[in-house]
């Protein structure tokens, strides 16, 4: 899943960097990355919040699970019309505009499913730092032998400046 999810990245970040009139080869690359990628990746995030679901109801709502299956589908479908009129975009202008429509429905829709993921991450808190002092600093402060121990170490490091 996470390498899923690199990929998609990686690929958001070629399509974005190279339109299509400049290197096209590049931003086609691109655009498989990130969108068919994308696709498998917000299809399998969704197969495992079903699954996690069947375990544990209470874990999601049965909306919710609905509303991201809806989105993969709507994805998919977008998709699939995006390459049916990007392949007519020579013959005509209208055509063009309808698959470079299609891309962007493709992109806002992967751009609400993760934010589906807000769900996920409502139920992490915020960790605390504890920082604690070793069971010799313990003893040393309860039987107030800081001090001493302090000296000690000076004069063992006057020694040895001494006697090099």
């Amino acid at each position: 899943m996470l390498i899923l999810g690199l990929l998609v990245c990686f690929g958001t970040a070629i399509v974005g960097c190279n339109q299509r009139p400049n290197i096209a080869v590049l931003h086609a690359i691109g655009a498989f990355m990130a969108f068919i990628i994308g696709a498998v990746y917000c299809g399998f995030a969704t197969y495992m919040s079903y699954t996690i679901k069947k375990f544990y109801p209470e874990a999601y709502p049965t909306w919710f699970i609905f509303f991201r299956g809806t989105l993969v589908v709507l994805e998919a479908l977008s998709f699939i019309l995006m390459l049916v009129f990007s392949a007519q975009r020579a013959n005509s202008r209208t055509k063009a505009t309808l698959g470079n429509t299609f891309e962007w429905c493709v992109v806002s829709i992967q751009c609400i499913f993760y934010a589906t993921f807000a769900v996920e991450f409502s139920n992490l808190k915020q960790p605390g730092l504890v920082i604690g002092m070793t069971r010799k600093a313990e003893l040393f402060l309860k039987r107030g032998e800081v001090e001493n121990d302090e000296q000690q170490m000076v004069s063992r490091f006057e020694q040895a400046v001494a006697t090099h």
